[in-house]
């Protein structure tokens, strides 16, 4: 037998994933999970560890941390309906843990600053809230009663969103971030906006401001104004919720009905080819109510600079855990589907990994290859295949598979004669490279698969060769 296809090219087993496409006309793949497309290989996406077990709250939807002192302190926000979760928490060297207050409102979402060893925190309910070196937690004075965001600029504590208008930003004295009411404080309303302040995130030395649809920077100017809005409002690129936004490198990346974007803070671009895009509009939920707030504010946003990603962990049903990654490479451009129930999550910053929670575990995004205690189920599904002879059946001999493994590996080998029909699979073989199919057919099926049953299991694909030849009849 001819070897009819030699499959070794990064351009086309690193393209990436492809839903809604014509099966016919994906570059490659047209389904799967837990994958990792990294030059010139098809590999399994890294897992979770567990770092922390937290005993103080049975819900988490924020986490931040800081380093200051030789300590390392992560802060811990419980948003629930539960009077378990109505608490800030800190953990101090990833060892002690601590209730810095509670009794607050229940199903609310806390943004949370460290400053040195304090902490500032707000949860668009409370008074603006600080912990001073672990102390019980008091509340700020403020000349606002509320607001949704908090935010560290250089020398400066910045409060966004008030109940003085969702459009206001507030902030502090230098170096006095207790200071709303003397010295270089001051305020702006960022009236360009197209709506009340949904999201923020901290671009160089300024702050990118969301409404659901616009976007627009505030930019540190220093003594004497301290702060300004920019001239221009970009529009059309927006964030779904409080944590739909990220940076990395040079560039904010948002989350929102309509897809996902890019920007220098000057202007803008949609990262969603058609088919991602459809892929949000049809499975992402943004609306229904979940643990007391919108689906969209169970959004997280994280940057894995180690994978060259951004990741939005999102809802794709009514759970209060989020069931999916949509994971964007911009180095190479395409994108990736995960799952992992991840609620809150935090930028590497104390430890080799960015941190996340899962349940109430704080968990390293990237160690490893499970999740957790348990194995992560991984699948990589090809399009169907007709080898470029289009018009004729094929028979095919055997397929061997060029791969790396640890653990156990499926490969599945499927046919089909038409394309709107089922999936016929003619193989399951456990850890072997080399397949016999001696079967024809007009269109071939290709899937490597772990099972979330077994542990351990890691495993890389570079390729593949299939031997055959046309045969049988000729399709008009």
């Amino acid at each position: 037998m001819a070897e009819i296809q030699n499959l070794n090219t990064d351009e086309i087993l690193g393209s990436g994933y492809w839903p809604d496409y014509a099966p016919i006309s994906r570059p490659l793949w047209d389904d799967m999970l837990n994958v990792y497309f990294n030059q010139g290989k098809a590999e399994k996406f890294p897992g979770w560890a567990v770092r922390k077990a937290v005993t103080n709250l049975t819900s988490i939807r924020t986490i931040a941390q800081e380093s200051n002192g030789g300590n390392d302190y992560v802060y811990l926000g419980g948003n629930n309906s539960g009077a378990a979760d109505d608490k800030l928490v800190r953990i101090l060297n990833n060892t002690t843990e601590a209730v810095l207050g509670s009794g607050y409102t229940q199903n609310t979402v806390w943004s949370i600053v460290p400053w040195n060893d304090w902490v500032f925190a707000s949860n668009n309910d409370a008074a603006v809230q600080v912990s001073k070196a672990g102390a019980a937690a008091t509340s700020v004075t403020t000349p606002f009663t509320t607001c949704r965001f908090l935010h560290k600029s250089l020398r400066h504590l910045l409060a966004i969103n008030t109940d003085l208008g969702d459009q206001g930003v507030y902030w502090t004295n230098e170096n006095d971030p207790e200071d709303f009411s003397t010295g270089a404080f001051g305020n702006i309303t960022m009236r360009e906006l197209e709506g009340g302040i949904v999201a923020k995130v901290g671009l160089s030395q300024h702050i990118a401001l969301f409404s659901p649809n616009s976007m627009q920077l505030l930019f540190y100017r220093g003594y004497p104004f301290y702060f300004s809005a920019a001239p221009n409002v970009i529009r059309g690129m927006g964030a779904a919720g409080p944590f739909a936004a990220v940076v990395a490198g040079n560039f904010v990346y948002s989350l929102n009905k309509d897809g996902a974007f890019r920007s220098s803070g000057v202007a803008f671009e949609s990262i969603t080819r058609p088919a991602i895009q459809e892929w949000i509009k049809e499975n992402v939920n943004f609306d229904t109510t979940v643990a007391g707030q919108p689906a969209s504010h169970h959004i997280r946003a994280i940057h894995r600079p180690e994978l060259e990603c951004v990741q939005w962990f999102v809802l794709t049903g009514t759970s209060a855990d989020t069931p999916r990654g949509l994971v964007y490479n911009y180095r190479r451009k395409i994108w990736m589907i995960t799952d992992g129930a991840v609620t809150a999550a935090s930028d590497r910053l104390l430890y080799d990994y960015p941190l996340g929670v899962v349940g109430t575990d704080i968990v390293d995004l990237g160690s490893g290859y499970d999740q957790g205690s348990s194995g992560m189920q991984s699948y990589l599904q090809t399009k169907p295949m007709d080898f470029d002879l289009r018009e004729r059946e094929k028979m095919i001999d055997f397929v061997r598979f060029y791969l790396e493994r640890t653990g156990n590996l499926t490969i599945r080998i499927g046919v089909m004669e038409n394309l709107d029909d089922s999936i016929s699979w003619i193989d399951d073989s456990l850890n072997v490279d080399k397949i016999d199919v001696n079967r024809s057919g007009h269109y071939f099926i290709f899937r490597v698969q772990t099972s979330g049953s077994d542990t351990g299991t890691k495993w890389e694909l570079t390729g593949w060769s299939v031997h055959g030849q046309g045969a049988g009849k000729v399709r008009s």
